[in-house]
């Protein structure tokens, strides 16, 4: 119901209950009305998805095959992928890239303007470590002071 002489409107439930004005005293009496300070959320954790904390640094290395090769520390988070570091690179205009996919079917198509050349051919892929990634750098976990590699050429995945 309104009332041109109340401004504040009245909800009544099947039980005969005001709860919208209800609601607002309840509000108010917590301090959520004018005049209350900011909360303090220092204590509270783990309510976000992304840990926004770095908890070390990576090293981020592209080996272009003109030269030029390009070298980054790179923050690490709880969270960080080979992919998201590429990406926080690229954010920051460190480095340039093209890419299709996501998770683990995301790949590079293009680094610095280098794009793979296709099956057998030229084409980006990366090590972690000195080992070769084995799944999409989307998808590849990379924890503090790890060592990653991007290098451009023909790979083969024979012993």
């Amino acid at each position: 119901m309104f009332s041109s002489l109340n401004p504040m409107p009245m909800v009544i439930s099947k039980r005969g209950v005001l709860w919208i004005p209800a609601m607002g005293l309840v509000l108010l009496a917590l301090g959520c009305g004018e005049g209350s300070s900011a909360v303090d959320n220092s204590n509270v954790s783990g309510l976000t998805n992304k840990v926004d904390t770095a908890v070390g640094q990576v090293e981020l290395k592209i080996d272009l095959p003109e030269g030029d090769d390009i070298s980054i520390d790179a923050d690490c988070y709880v969270d960080s992928t080979v992919f998201s570091i590429m990406r926080d690179a690229k954010e920051s205009g460190q480095v340039e890239f093209e890419s299709r996919g996501s998770g683990d079917t995301l790949f590079l198509t293009s680094i610095a303007g280098v794009e793979n050349s296709g099956a057998g051919k030229g084409n980006w892929t990366f090590k972690v470590n000195g080992e070769l990634g084995d799944k999409s750098s989307g998808v590849f976990k990379v924890k503090p002071d790890d060592k990653i590699d991007w290098s451009f050429g023909s790979v083969s995945f024979d012993d």
